[in-house]
């Protein structure tokens, strides 16, 4: 930018000042911004959302229920329990159904569609990917290596 031959009086002060009060504005929205956040954090309870899934992960949840059920949206939902347990709540839930699966696999004479039915999966295939990929085992290998 050029500056005028002849600016009118107090312009650059005026052009200073604004300046100043425009980053002072962005800076306080920026710390309010981080209030709500650390406000909306506490409000959510991280044990609460691992209680509700430790009694529903056979059932299918989803984020935008839970963001409604504890009163937050995704985000937030997300970075609370992250920073909780260090796991995301998928993560989480896919744990708590491998552990069930396996202890179904070895303790029951169940099928494995049956565990897959009871475990909420769409079939039998993609519970074997599943539990194929979280443990290198397909299920039937790994009945047959705890059976041995």
């Amino acid at each position: 930018m050029k500056k005028k031959q002849n600016p009118p009086f107090g312009a650059e002060q005026i052009l200073k000042n604004l300046l100043e009060y425009f980053l002072i504005s962005i800076s306080r929205k920026k710390s309010e911004t981080n209030d709500t956040y650390s406000l909306l954090r506490d409000k959510v309870n991280a044990n609460e959302i691992i209680a509700y899934i430790d009694d529903n992960y056979k059932e299918k949840i989803t984020l935008d229920e839970l963001a409604f059920m504890f009163n937050t949206n995704r985000s937030t939902l997300c970075k609370v329990f992250k920073a909780n347990t260090g796991m995301t709540i998928v993560e989480y839930a896919n744990a708590k159904k491998l552990i069930s699966a396996k202890n179904k696999i070895v303790s029951t004479n169940k099928t494995l569609t049956e565990i897959a039915e009871e475990l909420n999966f769409e079939s039998i295939h993609y519970f074997t990917r599943f539990f194929k990929k979280q443990t290198g085992l397909s299920p039937n290998e790994f009945r047959k290596q705890q059976k041995a």
